[in-house]
């Protein structure tokens, strides 16, 4: 066979060691892309996950936990004379009645919502997150109308809970602790007054 190198020339040869450590520095940088790639997805894939797959609780799950004292958010209204009608408060106007005094409403709270006793028209609620695994705020306030014929109607209006708890992967116990083991008993003094007009849902007073 013919070579195309003069015979006083050697070919060229490359040394298998410098092939090895050619072919681990390419396998390195390899290994580097997919490490940074799945961290890049990572964050998304747990979101996802945490977010995107989330389902209300079922109406069974729903009464083992509002039966729960350790797993639930429960605020007792009580008014001094007993016997008023609790209201919900829907847009800043009277909501629908929720019981008599004393009442005591039960909520429970985590990643897929909050639930219980009318949380729409009794809480305000803002779960604020800096990042998807850090929140950056957490608010949660009590609000209805206290009314008896006889008495001035009543707004009560109580923060239960407003902290910017520590950076943690969202939806942890810390970022829900209020609805777990918290009860509060809120007692209003009516005053009484001449003859009062009617309660209608839906007023605003």
């Amino acid at each position: 066979m013919w070579s195309v190198y003069p015979r006083n020339r050697t070919r060229p040869r490359q040394s298998v060691e410098l092939v090895y450590e050619n072919n681990l520095l390419k396998k390195g940088a390899d290994v580097r892309a997919t490490r940074t790639a799945f961290l890049g997805v990572l964050p998304l894939v747990i979101v996802f996950m945490v977010c995107g797959c989330a389902s209300p609780p079922t109406a069974q799950e729903l009464a083992q936990r509002l039966d729960n004292p350790g797993s639930t958010l429960r605020i007792t209204v009580n008014s001094m004379p007993p016997g008023a009608t609790v209201y919900g408060e829907a847009g800043g106007a009277l909501g629908r009645p929720l019981g008599t005094t004393p009442l005591t409403l039960r909520y429970m709270g985590d990643y897929r919502g909050i639930y219980g006793d009318c949380p729409d028209e009794t809480l305000d609620s803002e779960m604020k997150s800096d990042t998807p695994f850090s929140a950056g705020r957490v608010f949660v306030a009590f609000k209805c109308w206290v009314m008896k014929e006889g008495y001035a109607p009543y707004r009560l209006y109580c923060v239960l809970d407003d902290r910017h708890p520590y950076p943690g992967p969202f939806g942890a116990p810390n970022y829900w602790q209020v609805f777990f083991g918290t009860q509060k008993v809120l007692t209003v003094p009516l005053v009484p007054v001449g003859p009062a007009a009617p309660l209608v849902p839906g007023s605003k007073y």
